[in-house]
């Protein structure tokens, strides 16, 4: 049995590794709350009381438009964003809640404190509360947002990690690429609930990822306090399975790599996400064969099993169909 280690807050991508699909979907998330408007000012009320005011700038000759939408799952606020004709946000007061945004269509550049930054499609930025970003984009922007208080972050801190300082506030890094992965498993997860219908409170699930997956002004106490088989471990383990959902990575295989015993991995698993580490492993495949069968519809059910990391077509086809609610040729049909 490989010996446990203290949790590394990285996460160890494939190089030149592509997105996974489910980044890459057109879908609009099933929110219980949504704006649509070709108005600037309309946009910018229905964003402001979710995260902060903003200010929208457009492109000059362009049509605008618009789409909020968004869903309270506890203290956690998730938000889509989808614009056109835009050219920048900025925001205009410091934000109340701590935000992670994932800009889901292009690349993003952002002004934070004096530092530029820019973010990936698909990465994720993290903004502490209080702060005052101001974020160009391309025309065409489609953003996720997840937003919830600071507090929740130190309740957490406190109850899981009682020996990081707490008088001095949780300070996180805005951008830390190849080492915020930790953070897109769980927008995977917030995703995956939201498309399920599911009304958990998710808002541990996204403090576990910012505190054992994130950058933060902490990380070193976490590093130097000798805990094993953490939250960090399993984020970190969740972040090799995201970046390669085609992978056929065996269990025993995944533990060593990230440097825990098989048990201590699959109650970790169990402890964060509820579910076994193979059946997150499943998860993960079926939802980039989803995304593939309404994108590309040309290859074959039996070429797109492959694909997603499936040997047998045939238990593809019945684990969509459980999930789903359908065969994989008839959901697209369907689409």
């Amino acid at each position: 049995m490989p010996a446990e280690r203290a949790p590394v807050l990285r996460s160890r991508t494939r190089e030149n590794a592509p997105p996974p699909p489910w980044r890459a979907s057109d879908d609009a998330l099933p929110l219980s709350a949504e704006t649509t408007s070709d108005i600037e000012a309309e946009a910018e009320r229905a964003l402001a009381p979710l995260t902060a005011a903003h200010e929208l700038a457009t492109v000059r000759g362009e049509r605008f438009h618009a789409t909020v939408g968004s869903s309270q799952f506890g203290q956690l606020t998730v938000i889509e964003q989808r614009y056109r004709g835009l050219h920048a946000i900025e925001v205009t007061e410091p934000a109340p809640v701590l935000t992670i945004t994932m800009p889901l269509r292009d690349d993003m550049s952002v002004s934070l404190g004096g530092r530029r930054l820019k973010a990936p499609r698909g990465e994720v930025m993290v903004f502490d509360a209080g702060s005052m970003p101001h974020m160009r984009t391309s025309s065409a922007a489609d953003f996720l947002t997840l937003a919830l208080p600071a507090s929740v972050v130190s309740d957490y801190a406190r109850a899981h990690a009682p020996w990081i300082d707490g008088s001095e506030p949780i300070r996180f890094r805005p951008l830390a690429l190849g080492a915020g992965s930790a953070l897109r498993p769980a927008a995977w997860r917030v995703v995956e609930a939201v498309r399920s219908g599911e009304d958990d409170d998710l808002a541990d699930l996204v403090a576990s990822a910012l505190l054992f997956g994130h950058p933060h002004s902490h990380s070193m106490e976490l590093l130097l306090s000798g805990s094993t088989a953490s939250d960090a471990v399993v984020w970190d383990a969740a972040a090799l399975l995201l970046d390669a959902p085609d992978s056929r990575i065996r269990l025993p295989d995944l533990a060593q790599m990230v440097g825990v015993g098989v048990r201590s991995l699959q109650i970790g698993f169990r402890r964060v996400f509820d579910t076994t580490v193979s059946e997150f492993q499943r998860d993960l495949r079926l939802e980039s064969a989803r995304v593939l069968l309404e994108r590309d519809s040309r290859t074959g059910v039996a070429e797109i099993a492959a694909t997603v990391g499936y040997v047998n077509a045939g238990r593809f086809s019945r684990d969509f169909a459980r999930r789903y609610g359908a065969s994989p040729s008839a959901y697209r049909r369907a689409r």
